[in-house]
């Protein structure tokens, strides 16, 4: 890999663990979850003028990740309110390969090597590790909501994986997806904040301006690395989230990291590299 991909891909991880600190250090994590969101959409609006308007089949898989994205977003609210950023973050994006490998082989017939399995045991006996180094992350109510956010990753990777591949122009896809997805989690949230609208919109311009440009940033770059590199090679380097994210939780939110934490995030890192890049 070029050293400049290598430095942009690195840039988008980081990015991806920083707006998960944004709605971590949220008082109300599902609203700051709201205004990440619809900054990102702020800023992916003007791109909707620059590209083709989605053809009819690419919309059935773009309603169905938006309705997938809202509870991703949903679970990952509840997530950063009862854990720790670096129990959580690792978990929920650690497992995503390992799920999004077990359905692509269930549903189209994608089986695992055997350099695959032995990936997928690494990350295994990392989640196993952090769980077990998890008492003060938030137990086992923390990691429940983990194991749901990493179903959901897989869940909207399979989508988008086929929705951009029916899509007539591949590139249209990503800024609808952004805010058509902005759309139907902001309607989720007025919801369930109908009794104090306000919150919505009250203190929340920093963190709409900050984690929009991290979140729509950190997807822009991973795609511009995706068609300068392999796909599977980005996707592998930008596992290093995982690390970045138990990081920043330690040092940002002064949680409890420690070797055994640190040790289960590398092994989940790891495991997520290998899972990506051998066959």
């Amino acid at each position: 890999m070029e050293p400049t991909v290598t430095v942009v891909v690195l840039v988008s991880a980081l990015m991806h663990a920083a707006w998960n600190a944004v709605v971590k250090g949220g008082e109300d994590a599902l609203v700051t979850q709201a205004a990440v969101v619809i900054g990102g959409a702020f800023f992916a609006v003007p791109f909707l003028f620059f590209v083709p308007f989605p053809n009819p089949e690419a919309w059935f898989y773009l309603a169905l990740s938006a309705a997938i994205h809202c509870a991703y977003f949903a679970a990952l609210a509840v997530g950063y309110r009862v854990g720790d950023l670096s129990f959580v973050y690792p978990i929920a994006r650690g497992t995503g390969p390992i799920l999004v490998a077990l359905l692509s082989a269930f549903l189209i017939g994608e089986i695992l090597s055997v350099p695959q399995l032995a990936s997928v045991s690494i990350i295994c006996f990392g989640l196993f590790t952090l769980a077990l180094s998890g008492r003060a992350g938030g137990g086992i109510r923390a990691f429940a909501f983990a194991i749901l956010v990493s179903a959901t990753i897989a869940g909207y990777s399979l989508t988008d994986g086929i929705g951009v591949r029916v899509a007539q122009n591949p590139w249209s896809y990503i800024p609808w997806l952004i805010f058509v997805q902005a759309f139907s989690f902001l309607t989720f949230v007025i919801w369930r904040r109908r009794d104090d609208l306000t919150v919505l919109y009250h203190g929340q311009t920093r963190t709409f301006l900050l984690g929009g440009f991290l979140i729509g940033a950190s997807y822009g770059l991973a795609m511009w690395a995706f068609s300068q590199e392999r796909i599977a090679i980005v996707m592998a380097l930008r596992e290093t989230a995982v690390v970045f994210g138990a990081v920043l939780g330690a040092v940002v939110f002064r949680e409890a990291y420690g070797r055994w934490r640190l040790i289960a995030s590398l092994l989940i890192a790891t495991g997520a590299v290998c899972l990506n890049v051998v066959e």
